[in-house]
């Protein structure tokens, strides 16, 4: 008599080996069961999950189901019975060896068709097939039709078995479909017991338009107007804006299915090596809210390398709406480049707009030259507390979409290539990339609405 494990025993038993604690037979001797219950145990597991552990009365297989198994174990001759019960939920490696016997005896006249409510109370057995010799040259004909259309069904299915799920109907009618210039409609509804009424029904499914596909193009479409750069959420504000409301899960879904999705950003380079000169205190703390265009600005120095050579970038973004309001490039991370940043922000700011500048504590920020073109043009200084990045969280955000978004997406041959990209992206990040904390609109249009409510 086999004894009955409740599921939680055998999902202990599974863990315990997955984890590493044992092997087979050490876990099998730990929990004091067969070790080719436990093996058994963790295939169906492996390929079904819990599922397969559940206790099952029995079960009725269809002979369409029976022919795909033993056709897919005939095929593997070097996976076990086992195994091939493990990978189609069933229970026992000796169903699976009986079907292959039948099959191999016997062909598809091994699982006939399940009784069907059509036939009549006088129809009885099915019949056995007639010797070859007892057949007429009529009959031998069809049978050899029979067989054709039957081997090459089985070979199209082939594909769809091996990924570890039985065809349904649509399957079959796709198979059928991609057939029916080889062989006559009839013979290939019988090879694959598919009703003609289900595989007339299955073929209108898949010749329905996609009630999705004008979107999709609008999606390919503003994808690539925004560099590749958003995921659904970006998008499906865009989608709106054209006039497509779409659930997050459908715009996540027809990206996916199109092959799109936000690249991964990585992680940057720390420029403070130490005190060089007087240092500010953090009179932003992490306030990264402004009011008003011009409020409050922070900047950072990040790192670059194309060919063996260094790009230095030095930004100045706005809080208010995360523009970029001045920006320089060089060779090295000197002051000529933090003066050129400067001057192209002071540039910005009209009438008596003196913002708060915030940076971290590295050396060029400290030097006397730097604060006190601040000082001339009433500009506030602010830095981060030391090795303290969060501090300046909003340029460590925008270097990660500079460098995710651009940078790492293509193979520079020069600097010189890499200082256009980056002129290119800002300007794109300023005038045409979205933010949705700005209700799906750009930096400079935000700007803009701003100064036009004024």
């Amino acid at each position: 008599m086999t004894t009955k494990y409740p599921i939680e025993f055998k999902l202990s038993a599974i863990h315990y080996f997955l984890s590493g604690h044992a092997g087979i037979d050490g876990t099998a001797k730990h929990f004091s069961i067969a070790p080719t219950n436990l093996r058994r145990w963790v295939a169906r597991y492996q390929h079904h999950g819990e599922q397969a552990l559940l206790p099952r009365g029995h079960r009725r297989y269809s002979s369409d189901f029976r022919v795909q198994v033993a056709h897919y174990a005939l095929a593997h001759t070097g996976e076990s019975y086992a195994a091939v019960a493990a990978r189609f939920n069933i229970s026992s490696h000796k169903t699976v060896e009986s079907w292959v016997r039948q099959y191999s005896l016997k062909g598809h006249y091994a699982f006939p068709p399940e009784n069907s409510t059509r036939r009549t109370p006088m129809s009885g057995k099915e019949k056995s097939p007639k010797p070859v010799g007892s057949m007429t040259p009529e009959e031998l004909l069809k049978e050899l039709e029979y067989l054709r259309a039957e081997n090459d069904y089985l070979k199209v299915m082939q594909e769809i078995i091996l990924e570890k799920k039985p065809p349904g109907a649509g399957e079959k009618a796709a198979a059928v479909t991609l057939l029916r210039t080889r062989h006559r409609l009839p013979v290939l509804l019988s090879v694959s017991r598919l009703p003609k009424s289900t595989f007339f029904y299955q073929l209108a499914r898949q010749q329905a338009a996609d009630k999705y596909a004008e979107v999709k193009t609008l999606i390919v479409r503003l994808s690539e107007e925004h560099r590749s750069v958003y995921g659904y959420r970006r998008m499906g504000c865009l989608l709106r804006q054209h006039g497509w409301a779409l659930s997050g899960k459908t715009v996540l879904k027809l990206m996916s299915a199109l092959g799109l999705q936000s690249p991964v950003r990585k992680k940057r380079y720390r420029s403070c090596r130490g005190p060089e000169g007087r240092t500010a205190g953090n009179v932003l703390q992490r306030n990264f809210r402004a009011q008003a265009p011009n409020e409050k600005w922070v900047t950072d120095v990040t790192e670059f390398s194309v060919a063996g050579e260094k790009c230095y970038l030095s930004p100045v973004l706005d809080l208010y709406n995360g523009e970029i309001v001045g920006w320089e490039t060089a060779r090295k991370p000197l002051m000529p480049m933090i003066n050129g940043m400067l001057s192209r922000a002071l540039q910005h700011l009209t009438g008596e707009q003196r913002p708060l500048l915030h940076s971290d504590q590295g050396w060029q920020y400290q030097m006397p030259e730097y604060q006190r073109r601040l000082a001339e043009n009433g500009i506030k200084q602010s830095m981060s507390r030391r090795g303290n990045c969060l501090d300046n969280a909003v340029m460590e955000n925008f270097f990660g979409h500079l460098k995710s978004e651009m940078f790492y997406l293509k193979k520079y041959r020069d600097v010189e290539e890499l200082e256009k990209d980056i002129g290119d992206y800002i300007h794109f990040w300023n005038t045409k990339r979205i933010k949705m904390g700005l209700g799906g609109l750009s930096p400079v249009a935000y700007r803009t609405q701003h100064y036009a409510a004024l």
